[in-house]
């Protein structure tokens, strides 16, 4: 019998073809279209903008001047909020009657992505224990 810790390639390939299908899943899914709506007076939000000329894509995400300024603490808490709060408002289109920050959400999100992980690198590798390596080489 073969040892499962001889089996990683064949878990790490189940796991990484597990994340590529479900982000394609995401992708082609219509969920995702309501994330960015349009401003409800976008004209008057341009013209406040306007006068103060600020570059196109600066007012969206912290810029740093510097490359030391990319790797002082307060840039990084900076790009965590950024990023936390994207996430929580494409969450939070894409749920129903549930908030965002919803901790009993996210604990039941991480157990059904963790089983469903599990099983996908668990049976495969299972499966390939039952092969008698001699049998898979002569056949080769």
């Amino acid at each position: 019998m073969t040892e499962l810790s001889v089996l990683w390639l064949p878990i790490l390939l189940s796991a990484a073809i597990v994340f590529v299908v479900s982000s394609v899943i995401h992708m082609l899914s219509p969920w995702h279209k309501s994330d960015y709506p349009q401003a409800p007076n976008e004209d008057k939000l341009r013209d406040a903008v306007r006068p103060l000329n600020i570059p196109p894509g600066d007012y969206m995400v912290p810029r740093a001047a510097t490359r030391e300024e990319l790797r002082t603490p307060e840039f990084a808490a900076k790009m965590n909020v950024l990023i936390a709060s994207g996430f929580a408002r494409m969450m939070s289109s894409l749920l129903f009657q549930v908030t965002a920050n919803d901790p009993l959400a996210f604990a039941g999100a991480i157990a059904l992505i963790s089983v469903v992980a599990g099983c996908a690198c668990f049976f495969p590798a299972l499966r390939a224990t039952k092969v008698d390596p001699a049998v898979a080489l002569r056949e080769e």
